[in-house]
């Protein structure tokens, strides 16, 4: 494979110690005239993952009039030029060290998916979507590998907070490769957003190599799913924010009515009748085999109304 290639992204963010705002303890540091005014930033909860089982993230691309910029896609992959996704690209996350002693990577995001433009929901805003397993946040004493800058380094970022690294410059072609390879060889210790650096995190499998096969999920057609349903579980009607407040809005499951593991190929999706959302519990119930299958949306809405009458359900 030729890595010089590879769809990869750097951004920049401000600096914290989890990017998980209910556990930085400090302010964000690093990330510009809005943060240190407001003390917070778009990135504060880049590696937290969500209810709905993806990580959401945030690069600010620079403003306009009041209105964010877009991310220009196709200066990672000239394929993208028109559209709003591009999927299955490495984003490589940097951020000054406090004291300004310098630039590092602080984690990544590996086959994820660039938004064009900014969404915002609610209290959050996000450009860039991964999964928990395919996402790295470096612990404080493993951010050790250095971000170049154009102004100290001749390569690397200027004023924007996004390099995409397309130059074919040897410093660029050669530090793309160290990253990309660094990324593929990590197995080191990862900071995870529940751990304290003192409390033990217990994970499997690291004497083991698996190759193994990812199916991408589209962004775009989970936001056109809820734009037709909305946010309520169409089995049993929950609902996040009506429940647990405003800061729970469009916290909800997409189900995939054919399963993604069932379609071996890539393939058209119909947000309106290929998706469906739903909350946690009845997703988990579509994903439980019942007498060897599991059940439709539909059968299951059935079991759920029969027992909410109080009827035998078998």
């Amino acid at each position: 494979m030729d890595t010089s290639k590879h769809k990869i992204l750097f951004c920049n963010i401000t600096y914290l110690r989890d990017y998980d705002q209910s556990r930085d303890t400090l302010p964000p540091q690093g990330g510009g005239a809005y943060v240190t005014e407001n003390k917070t930033g778009g990135e504060v909860n880049n590696f937290r993952p969500y209810d709905d089982g993806n990580c959401y993230g945030y690069v600010e691309p620079g403003l306009t009039n009041g209105q964010h910029n877009t991310i220009h896609i196709e200066n990672i992959d000239e394929s993208a030029k028109g559209k709003d996704t591009l999927s299955d690209v490495t984003v490589v996350f940097c951020a000054t060290l406090p004291d300004e002693k310098g630039s590092v990577i602080v984690g990544w995001y590996d086959h994820a998916t660039v938004l064009r433009r900014c969404v915002e929901e609610g209290d959050r805003i996000y450009n860039l979507v991964a999964q928990p397993q395919n996402v790295v946040l470096l612990p404080e004493m493993k951010r050790t590998m250095k971000a170049p800058r154009a102004s100290t380094d001749g390569f690397g970022f200027g004023q924007n907070n996004l390099w995409y690294a397309a130059s074919e410059d040897t410093q660029t072609v050669r530090y793309r490769k160290e990253v990309q390879t660094y990324i593929r060889q990590y197995d080191g210790e990862r900071r995870y957003f529940w751990a304290d650096e003192d409390e033990a995190v217990y994970t499997e499998g690291a004497a083991e190599t698996h190759l193994t096969n990812t199916v991408q999920r589209n962004a775009a057609a989970r936001e056109a799913c809820l734009a037709h349903y909305g946010c309520r579980c169409q089995i049993c009607g929950f609902d996040a924010e009506k429940v647990y407040g405003s800061g729970f809005a469009r916290l909800i499951h997409v189900h995939h009515i054919v399963p993604l593991g069932e379609q071996k190929v890539k393939h058209l999706v119909d947000p309106v009748s290929d998706l469906i959302p739903v909350c946690p519990n009845c997703h988990m119930a579509l994903h439980t085999k019942i007498d060897g299958h599991c059940l439709s949306p539909e059968e299951l809405k059935n079991r759920y109304e029969k027992i909410k009458k109080g009827l035998c359900c078998k």
